[in-house]
C-alpha cells in the first residue's frame, strides 16, 4: 500500500506538472502568440503562473529542507501566499481572463466567416462552430466548478445569474438554487458587500480585496475577501470570494497569544499595561478610585533550587489560579514576570486595596500547594497602591505598589503593605 506522504508528495507533483503544462501550451508563440494578444489574454497566463506558484509552495510543507529554502517555511505566510496569493489570486485572474476572451472569440470567429464570404470560401460548418462553441463552454465551465473560491455572476438587474458549486456550498444553497434570486438574499438589503456590487455595477469598475460579510442561507452570517471584475458591455459583474472564517480564528488566536502569559494564562506585561491604562483612564474621567498590588511569591528561589524550575511553574500556575478565583469580572490580573503578579481592582479604594491584599494572602498561604506529590508551603508578599493617594499614572501607581511590596518583605514577608510606607 502506498505511503500517504509519498501518495500526498505525488498528487502536488502531479497538480503542479499538469499547470505548467497548460502554461506552457498558453505562452506558445510568446509575446506575440494569439492568446496573449486577446483581450484577457494575460490574465489567463498570469492567473495559471499564480496557481502554479501555489503549487510550488504547497509542495514545500512535505520537505523541510525547500522550507528553508523559499525562506517562509511552514508558517501562516507561507499558506497566505498558498492559498490566497496563488490558488485565490490565480483562480480569479484566470476566471476573469476568460469572460474578456470569450467575447473575443467569437468576434474573431464572426470576423473569419465574413472574410471568407467576401473572399468566396465557404464559411466553417455550422457543426464545426457549434463542437467549438461546446468546447470552451466545457473549458470554462470546468474551471468555474472546481476553483476552490466562491464565484457569483450578478446580471445588470442585480439578480444572481450563476453560482458555482464552491459558492453554493459555502452559501448554504443547493445546485441551482440561488440561480434567479436577487442579490440581497446573499449580501443583506445593506452593507459592505452589497455597496460594492453595486458600485461595481453602476460604475463598471473592478473592486480590489473587500473584506465582508455574506449571507448565508438561514441568515447566518459569512466573513469573506471579495473581489469584483465588470462584465464587458455592462451586463453584470464577476463577485469572486473566499471563507475568512479560518483566517479570522487564526488572527484571533494570534492575538491572544501576543497579549497572555504564556505559562499561566493571565494578560502578559504589554497586556497589563494597556489594561490599567484604560482603568486609569476610566478612573480620572469619572473620578472613582482604584487599587493596584503588586505581590510576589516569599523566598521563590528556594523553590526553584530545591524542586527545579518545573516546580516553580506549578508553583505560578497554581498562584494564578487562586487569584483568578479570588477576582470579579471586571478586574486585571497579570504576570509582570518572573514570580511577580499585578491585580488591578477599579472602584477600589485604598482600604478596599489592602483588604483584598489580605485575603490574596491568607487564600495562598491557608493551605500547601500541590507539585508532583509534593505539599509545598507557599506565602506571597503584597504592596498596595491607589488612585489617586500614590499618584495619577501607571509608572507612579507600579513603583509606589513595588516599594509597598518591598516594605512588606522587609517586615518579614507574608504580610501586606501600603504605598507610601516604609
Amino acid at each position: 500500500m502506498m505511503d500517504p506522504w509519498f501518495e500526498d508528495v505525488l498528487l502536488e507533483l502531479l497538480r503542479a506538472g499538469a499547470v505548467a503544462l497548460i502554461l506552457a501550451r498558453l505562452l506558445h508563440g510568446g509575446r506575440g502568440g494569439p492568446l496573449l494578444a486577446a483581450p484577457g489574454g494575460r490574465l489567463i497566463v498570469g492567473g495559471f503562473g499564480l496557481v502554479l506558484f501555489g503549487a510550488l509552495i504547497d509542495i514545500t510543507d512535505n520537505f523541510p529542507a525547500l522550507n528553508r529554502l523559499v525562506v517562509v517555511g511552514d508558517t501562516p505566510v507561507q499558506a497566505f501566499l498558498e492559498k490566497l496569493v496563488g490558488y485565490l489570486g490565480g483562480f480569479t485572474l484566470v476566471a476573469v481572463g476568460v469572460w474578456r476572451w470569450l467575447p473575443a472569440v467569437a468576434a474573431g470567429l464572426a470576423q473569419r466567416a465574413q472574410i471568407a464570404a467576401q473572399s468566396g470560401e465557404a464559411p466553417a460548418e455550422p457543426a464545426e462552430a457549434m463542437r467549438r462553441l461546446a468546447r470552451s463552454q466545457a473549458f470554462l465551465h470546468t474551471v468555474l466548478e472546481t476553483m476552490g473560491e466562491g464565484v457569483l455572476v450578478v446580471g445588470a438587474d442585480r439578480r444572481i445569474r450563476y453560482a458555482n458549486l464552491k459558492a453554493e456550498q459555502l452559501l448554504g444553497w443547493p445546485a441551482g438554487g440561488l440561480d434567479g434570486e436577487p442579490l440581497e438574499v446573499v449580501t443583506g438589503a445593506e452593507g459592505p458587500a452589497r455597496e460594492a456590487v453595486v458600485r461595481s455595477l453602476a460604475e463598471g469598475t473592478e473592486e480590489g480585496r473587500v473584506e465582508a460579510d455574506l449571507l448565508a442561507r438561514g441568515g447566518a452570517a459569512l466573513p469573506v475577501d471579495l473581489a469584483l471584475a465588470p462584465l464587458q458591455g455592462g451586463g453584470g459583474v464577476v463577485v469572486t470570494f473566499q471563507d475568512l472564517r479560518a483566517r479570522r480564528q487564526l488572527e484571533a488566536e494570534l492575538r491572544r497569544m501576543a497579549a497572555q502569559d504564556p505559562l499561566t494564562g493571565l494578560a502578559n506585561r504589554r497586556e497589563l499595561e494597556r489594561l490599567l491604562r484604560l482603568e486609569l483612564g476610566r478612573a480620572a474621567r469619572h473620578g472613582r478610585p482604584l487599587a493596584v498590588l503588586v505581590l510576589d511569591v516569599d523566598r521563590f528561589k528556594l523553590v526553584n533550587d530545591g524542586h527545579g524550575h518545573h516546580a516553580g511553574d506549578r508553583v505560578l500556575v497554581e498562584l494564578a489560579r487562586r487569584l483568578r478565583g479570588l477576582t470579579r469580572e471586571v478586574d486585571v490580573v497579570g504576570r509582570l514576570g518572573g514570580d511577580e503578579f499585578v491585580v488591578v481592582l477599579p472602584e477600589t479604594d485604598l482600604s478596599g486595596g489592602l483588604a483584598f491584599a489580605e485575603r490574596v494572602r491568607a487564600a495562598v498561604g491557608e493551605r500547601p500547594f500541590q507539585v508532583d506529590g509534593l505539599e509545598l508551603p507557599v506565602t506571597v508578599s503584597l504592596g498596595v497602591a491607589a488612585f489617586p493617594d500614590h499618584g495619577e499614572s501607571l509608572r507612579a501607581l507600579l513603583v509606589q505598589g513595588d516599594r509597598a511590596l518591598y516594605a512588606a518583605k522587609a517586615a518579614g514577608r507574608n504580610r501586606v503593605s501600603a504605598g507610601g510606607t516604609g
